[in-house]
């Protein structure tokens, strides 16, 4: 009986530690795959979690810069941790200032935590001619 209990503890910690040394030998595009599985899912801890794996483990991916801007996005917009998503818009900025994606990361980074619905209005009252402005007023 203790033999038979004994070895099957054993099968079962060669089976986790396969599935754990699989599972960190992931590579760079099934991370990327993952990570947007994750988002469609509505998941978006978990997909944060993958996106920054996918930044420390493959510092030279493609898909670095789109993972470090989605981290921050997904920090701003959805998790409301700023702190963390003015590190990673930082980042962004730092390491990719020529991508297609600088200037919303910089826009981001401006606004964290500010409300798109007044930043609209704002927009808006700057744009309008004066005597428009009067006419939003009342």
């Amino acid at each position: 009986m203790r033999k038979s209990l004994l070895f099957s503890a054993i099968i079962l910690l060669i089976i986790i530690a396969g599935w754990l040394f699989f599972r960190n030998n992931e590579t760079e595009e099934e991370l990327f795959t993952r990570a947007k599985q994750y988002l469609s899912e509505g998941k978006n801890k978990e997909a944060v979690k993958v996106y920054e794996k996918l930044v420390k483990k493959f510092p030279e991916s493609e898909n670095r810069s789109n993972a470090v801007f989605m981290i921050g996005f997904y920090y701003a917009n959805e998790l409301k941790e700023y702190d963390k998503a003015e590190k990673y818009y930082k980042m962004f900025l730092e390491e990719y200032p020529n991508d297609t994606l600088a200037f919303y990361a910089q826009f981001e980074l401006d606004n964290l935590g500010k409300d798109i619905d007044s930043l609209l209005f704002d927009r808006i009252k700057k744009e309008e001619p004066k005597e428009n402005q009067e006419v939003i007023k009342k």
